[in-house]
């Protein structure tokens, strides 16, 4: 699903995006790290500072197709402050 949704973004689909399983939080819901190569940002136009790539992540899960059949997905960002 991240690798539809990563395709079909303009900024996003110039990316590799590497996904990991990095824990499931206590309402048992999956927690994913995504990773991105610092060469990658750059040429998309993404500053390499924490706050431009978080505010491009948030960017690009809103605005993604978040109903698929019977399951609803609902991404959302967090730093390492939070």
């Amino acid at each position: 699903m991240i690798e539809n949704w990563r395709r079909t973004d303009t900024v996003f689909r110039q990316l590799s995006v590497h996904c990991t399983l990095y824990a499931i939080d206590i309402r048992n819901m999956l927690v994913v790290q995504l990773s991105f190569y610092k060469a990658h940002l750059t040429r998309a136009g993404i500053h390499l500072d924490r706050d431009s790539v978080t505010e491009a992540v948030k960017g690009w899960l809103e605005s993604v197709k978040r109903k698929i059949g019977n399951y609803e997905y609902k991404p959302d960002v967090i730093t390492p402050c939070e």
